[in-house]
């Protein structure tokens, strides 16, 4: 896609200027951009033409340098530890950082969202999106799409722990489901992860990447918006650290669930008190928590594997496109109404250091609605 100097853009001006090339901004810019016409991407990260991107177990990589850890508040429950939020910092954005596992959610979840008044996000509404958006390895149906620009297929790794995880929870009366992001999304099965033969598939690379030369958007990396530049009650342009970008037509934010409110607060828009009035802007956020185990096993794992088997692996990956190095973090899951379980033969660390006991847990599974988005002037102040 076009490059673009600093000394070029400083000056620059679009139709459309999008603020963020993760997941979303990606989409729209490369839909814009093949309607014909001009978009300039602003991206604070870096490219994703880096190895660590193309498989999962980079993501022990990737969380330490593309990733914006934002500071949070000391959480009483993890002994007043201060875990960072993480995203995307990087074209592709989260979905450039995370483990892979393609995972749609619940119908029901979609049902309600529609029933509370947000029409257009039922189930049955968003099914079309879905399959438009990608190409599954088993084919096209009622409920999948075969043609779309992202790729899903099955983790490309089975493992003795995966089997054994399944079997038990079938055991326990969970259903066995052929497919969770088929007909039905409850139940135990293996992991499906977004890969093209094994190689990571995701927004920046098959929609930004993936666009005739001529129709691509400018993409400006390493490149942070600091505010956004308002004619009155109009958005004209964005404030950036190369400069003034400006908008004959729109300003489109794709900055992530932190950072799009964050920018709208620091340029004057947001609830009472700010310059102009916009209520919701940085509340009602709303998060999920994660807790991670780790258990002994009697079998091998990935974390004793030898050099003759890491041999295997790699040839088998150059060959087949399987085995370990296809593998992600979560390779079998369960999924009911009230909470997902997700297990692999692999132990890793991404976050702070070794957590023996979980205190405070009659306060696990409170519900977090409050302030999301940065206060201040900086882009990374803590929320």
């Amino acid at each position: 896609m076009p490059a673009a100097s600093r000394r070029r853009i400083a000056s620059a001006e679009a139709d459309y200027v999008i603020v963020g090339a993760g997941s979303a901004g990606s989409v729209v810019a490369a839909r814009l951009a093949s309607a014909g016409a001009s978009v300039i991407v602003v991206e604070a990260g870096g490219t994703d033409r880096r190895p660590d991107v193309k498989l999962a177990p980079g993501v022990m990589t990737l969380y330490r340098s593309a990733n914006w850890k934002y500071p949070t508040l000391a959480d009483p429950t993890k002994d007043g530890e201060r875990p960072p939020f993480a995203a995307g910092r990087i074209v592709g954005g989260s979905g450039a950082i995370n483990a892979m596992v393609y995972v749609r959610g619940r119908a029901g979840d979609y049902d309600c969202w529609a029933e509370a008044g947000c029409t257009g996000w039922s189930y049955d509404d968003v099914l079309p999106t879905f399959k438009a958006i990608e190409s599954w390895a088993g084919g096209a149906d009622d409920f999948r799409g075969g043609a779309g620009p992202i790729h899903v297929e099955w983790c490309g790794h089975d493992h003795e722990i995966d089997r054994a995880f399944v079997d038990a929870a079938t055991q326990a009366g969970y259903l066995r489901n052929p497919d969770p992001n088929g007909r039905d999304q409850l139940g135990v099965a293996r992991a499906q992860v977004n890969r093209r033969r094994g190689i990571r598939s995701h927004s920046g690379r098959e929609f930004l990447r993936a666009a005739p030369r001529g129709s691509r958007p400018v993409l400006l990396t390493r490149t942070t918006v600091t505010g956004i530049r308002l004619d009155g009650r109009r958005a004209v342009g964005v404030e950036t650290t190369a400069g003034l970008i400006r908008a004959r037509q729109e300003v489109i934010l794709a900055a992530g669930a932190i950072g799009s409110p964050g920018l709208l607060l620091r340029s004057g828009i947001g609830p009472d008190g700010s310059r102009h009035r916009l209520n919701g802007v940085g509340t009602n956020f709303q998060d999920h928590l994660v807790v991670t185990q780790r258990w002994s096993s009697k079998v091998p794992t990935l974390n004793t594997i030898g050099p003759i088997s890491a041999a295997t692996a790699a040839a088998d990956f150059l060959w087949n496109r399987t085995g370990p190095i296809a593998t992600s973090p979560f390779e079998a899951q369960l999924l009911t109404d009230d909470f997902q379980i997700a297990v692999g033969p692999v132990q890793y660390q991404v976050g702070q250091g070794d957590r023996k006991d979980i205190p405070g847990t009659s306060r696990w599974f409170h519900r977090l609605y409050g302030p999301a988005a940065p206060a201040g002037t900086r882009p990374r102040r803590p929320p």
